[in-house]
């Protein structure tokens, strides 16, 4: 991508959560180690009230452990040709579709950052936008164990209608880049929070 399309280190407009930063905390080896194990899955969220008294940190780490009783986990099946694995499309993605590594492998490969590509509908403008990985996660961490008794097996309406940057160009917003299902960068939705960009069209 040219170096027109990136995202300057400090625009006035785009959210200075998804700016880069530099990790050189003294303290930053004990706080990787609390952090969670980050794995997507395309299985069925687990119940509320079944992890009620459940920390939350063995949940994520067994999500298949803790899933409802009450829900039947559904085998998806790949149209005729496709294969269950594929090239990883991003340095923090598996072979597996829909699939990224954990937090600890990321860490040991001193990976502290991630990218993704956004759009502007209005201009055809492109930017690249990066954000620190270990600060977005607690965000997400930190979200989950505030709201996780009340959000019924459902996804907050926050990350259903996420709050989108404005393009520099002409204040349109931007959309992540998503085309075709197996390139999909998970991990980039999920930390930017996201995921209700993505439509089942």
């Amino acid at each position: 991508m040219d170096s027109q399309d990136q995202v300057s280190s400090s625009p006035s407009n785009l959210n200075s959560r998804e700016r880069l930063i530099s990790h050189t905390s003294s303290g930053e080896g004990e706080h990787h180690q609390e952090l969670l194990d980050l794995d997507l899955s395309l299985g069925p969220p687990c119940s509320p009230s079944h992890i009620h008294n459940t920390n939350l940190m063995t949940v994520l780490a067994d999500p298949i452990r803790y899933q409802s009783r009450s829900r039947r986990n559904r085998i998806r099946k790949l149209k005729p040709g496709k294969s269950e694995t594929i090239g990883a499309p991003y340095p923090w993605a598996t072979t597996r579709r829909a699939t990224v590594h954990n937090l600890d492998y990321l860490l040991s490969q001193n990976m502290y950052t991630i990218s993704g590509e956004v759009y502007c509908k209005g201009c055809q403008e492109r930017y690249t936008i990066e954000c620190n990985m270990v600060e977005k996660f607690n965000e997400i961490k930190d979200f989950v164990l505030a709201n996780m008794t009340t959000m019924n097996d459902r996804a907050p309406d926050c990350w259903m209608h996420p709050g989108l940057d404005n393009c520099q160009a002409c204040g349109s917003v931007l959309r992540p880049i998503i085309v075709k299902k197996r390139d999909i960068n998970w991990l980039f939705l999920l930390l930017g929070q996201k995921l209700g960009c993505c439509r089942l069209s």
